[in-house]
């Protein structure tokens, strides 16, 4: 990796365009992007494991994975793991969520529209989004150190173009949400 390039993928500062990005948006941008990821490489193996236990081989589903990333089926190993154990964190947060939003349709009716009651369930919505994302950049962290820096910078790269919004729409939804 060039200086350059090390440098403006380091800092909240880009030098090819020469403006700040900010981080706030590319993390959030970025949660998104490895959530999907996750989830897809969470889906194909719990499809390959269903064939495998019905005697139909999917080995497609994993060198598709391999090929799109440009990564080692040694790192696919790690990606796997590392998704299922991301999956498995998120769990709870997501059973957290749909009781959060189950409460607020049970008591925010059209006999009992309380504008606090959509607070309280907006602020805990917010707050349970927040440490999903921060799960998340745990484990595309996680996955960064498991693998080459030059083959994650790749995969990051393939992860935001095929999964992940641009980095200024990213920054034009934050600013716009301000």
């Amino acid at each position: 990796m060039s200086v350059l390039a090390a440098l403006s993928s380091a800092g909240p500062y880009s030098f090819a365009q020469n403006q700040f990005i900010d981080v706030a948006a590319v993390n959030k941008a970025d949660a998104r992007a490895y959530r999907t990821l996750f989830r897809r490489v969470n889906t194909y193996k719990a499809l390959t494991d269903n064939g495998r236990a019905e005697n139909r081989e999917m080995p497609y589903l994993k060198e598709g994975i391999v090929r799109r990333l440009g990564i080692s089926y040694q790192d696919f190993e790690a990606l796997e793991r590392i998704a299922g154990e991301c999956e498995s964190e998120l769990r709870p947060i997501q059973t957290q969520i749909q009781w959060t939003v189950g409460e607020f349709r049970k008591h925010y009716s059209k006999a009992n529209r309380n504008p606090q009651d959509a607070v309280n369930a907006s602020s805990k919505l917010s707050d349970l989004q927040a440490q999903e994302d921060a799960i998340i950049l745990r484990y595309r962290d996680r996955f960064r150190n498991a693998i080459d820096e030059v083959v994650f910078q790749r995969v990051q790269d393939q992860v935001r173009m095929n999964f992940g919004i641009t980095l200024s729409a990213a920054q034009t939804a934050e600013s716009e949400a301000k």
